[in-house]
């Protein structure tokens, strides 16, 4: 007696549906997703090219061997104005992804 184990991924005809336009579709099939990638506050003062990143303002070049600190500290030390940009927006989010962890917390009366 041969045991064959169910194949995943392979459609059958049980799990085929036909829709009224005449196209068959599988209800079992998900729909494609692509993972949300979100890219540190620090690229919008800096560009990807090849093995290197560039500096917007001034073309600072790096290789992307080099941890995201150093883009910080070059931006700290020769930009003040886009570092305090960058403070900002990293402190707006940090505020926005912990509201949004906590939003059954009850918010204190003057907030």
């Amino acid at each position: 007696m041969n045991y064959n184990p169910p194949k995943f991924g392979v459609n059958t005809a049980k799990d085929n549906t036909t829709s009224p336009g005449g196209k068959t579709t599988n209800k079992n099939q998900l729909p494609p997703s692509k993972p949300v990638e979100k890219k540190p506050v620090i690229f919008d003062f800096f560009e990807e090219k090849g093995k290197k990143r560039y500096c917007r303002t001034c073309g600072y070049c790096e290789t992307k061997k080099t941890h995201t600190g150093n883009l910080v500290r070059h931006l700290s030390l020769v930009h003040q104005r886009e570092y305090k940009i960058y403070n900002m927006r990293i402190k707006s989010n940090w505020t926005d992804s912990m509201l949004e962890k906590n939003l059954n917390m009850r918010l204190p009366s003057n907030f």
